[in-house]
């Protein structure tokens, strides 16, 4: 049985779209990205009012910064030790920045003494995250 040419082509794209790394995913004409393409790890939050993402945060690092994303987390550095909550506090300031919003704007909603956390960040949707976290893991290379 022979599968149709244009059957065929839809399985190719979605093949290939699977084997990409999501810093090199297709854009929509508006620039941003595909609501399918954006990983698992970045949320709605449940109140709608924001965005939840999986952390996985490395502190003692020697510079801050995001550093990969994939459907299970984003990897985060932080140059603070995780003594007294100083790297959450550095955590919440390099998502900030990374993001361009208020430091206040930006809360750890699990995981305080741990390295797998649950970030939310109020007034930004899925792709207004993904966006500048992208962008952010490409710069870094």
């Amino acid at each position: 049985m022979s599968i149709p040419h244009s059957i065929r082509r839809v399985l190719i794209t979605l093949t290939t779209l699977q084997k990409m790394p999501y810093s090199k995913v297709a854009k929509e004409k508006s620039g941003s990205v595909a609501k399918a393409l954006i990983p698992k790890c970045i949320q709605n939050s449940k109140d709608g009012k924001g965005v939840n993402i999986s952390v996985h945060a490395i502190p003692n690092s020697k510079t801050d910064g995001v550093r990969s994303i994939s459907e299970e987390s984003v990897v985060v550095a932080i140059s603070s030790p995780p003594v007294d909550g100083e790297a959450n506090e550095n955590l919440i300031e390099t998502i900030s920045q990374t993001l361009g919003v208020r430091r206040r704007d930006v809360s750890i909603l699990r995981g305080e003494r741990g390295r797998e956390k649950v970030v939310n960040v109020v007034g930004l949707t899925k792709e207004q995250v993904y966006d500048p976290i992208s962008k952010a893991i490409e710069s870094e290379k």
